[in-house]
């Protein structure tokens, strides 16, 4: 018998979820579709093409991207307006920092391989790799991971350096009837796990339960009836920040290392000895 064989396992992220729910079914495991965040794009805005444009046209001297969508969706947008190879000449003149091994992965993909890295997935240990450069009076610019940077826009000003912010995507919560169902299954204890890929998934989660008044029944609920997943530490982190100590989370930040993680846990815990840090 698989070690999810019948476990309830809600998925909290919108991208990926067809593959993740593949892997939990091979394991015996049940998915369960409930996203807490929908990703909008912003490819066929025209103030975002014409931020790209002024890119190309007037340069940059570094370029600071957070996520391989995102360098995906900056390419796309400059193919959209008929500057691909442009943009891409650009960023192989350019300063490139990469937060994560999916964004250097994408930025391989383009030929790109001379890039600062951060030590630990975050934006912080990216911007400390960084203050070993002089970037008084260059030109950043800036991919936001789906939502507004303003401490890394504050970093930037502090060093002297002008920024250009880029937001090719928006991350925004799903419908409330979706949260209040997911919400209302962790705290009565319907699921086994739920399985989060992002920071943003777990902050629209809370958010959804503070304005309801149970973000304490839901903090209590992970602790005691419903175990948390975190792909990666970063996202692990955003649990542990609203008092959820016992996280499941994988020696290497891959989806599939996370599934793997999960059945392990189960394998070694009956249901009446709970989730463990």
């Amino acid at each position: 018998m698989s070690d999810l064989q019948g476990k309830r396992i809600a998925l909290a992220c919108w991208r990926r979820a067809t593959e993740l729910a593949q892997g939990i079914e091979k394991l015996g495991g049940i998915p369960l579709r409930r996203p807490t965040m929908r990703t909008l794009s912003a490819e066929s805005d025209p103030e975002l093409q014409h931020t790209v444009a002024q890119l190309v046209g007037e340069g940059a001297d570094w370029f600071l991207f957070t996520t391989g969508t995102g360098v995906r969706a900056l390419v796309d947008i400059a193919d959209r307006i008929g500057c691909r190879a442009e943009f891409v000449q650009l960023l192989h003149h350019a300063r490139v920092a990469a937060r994560g091994y999916k964004t250097a992965h994408a930025l391989r993909q383009l030929g790109i391989s001379n890039i600062v890295r951060d030590r630990d997935g975050t934006v912080a240990s990216l911007l400390a790799a960084l203050d070993e450069y002089d970037l008084n009076g260059t030109h950043i610019a800036v991919q936001a991971p789906g939502e507004p940077m303003p401490e890394v826009i504050l970093w930037a000003h502090h060093r002297q350096a002008r920024v250009t912010e880029i937001l090719p995507y928006r991350h925004v919560p799903t419908a409330p009837e979706e949260l209040e169902t997911l919400l209302e299954e962790i705290l009565r204890g319907q699921l086994d796990a739920v399985l989060f890929t992002s920071p943003p998934q777990v902050r629209f989660l809370w958010d959804f339960a503070q304005s309801r008044s149970r973000e304490d029944a839901l903090q209590k609920a992970f602790q005691e009836l419903v175990l948390a997943v975190a792909v990666g530490h970063v996202t692990a982190e955003a649990l542990i920040a609203r008092g959820v100590s016992r996280v499941i989370t994988p020696p290497s930040e891959r989806m599939g290392a996370a599934l793997v993680a999960l059945a392990q846990f189960f394998s070694r815990h009956t249901p009446l000895e709970g989730p463990s840090p």
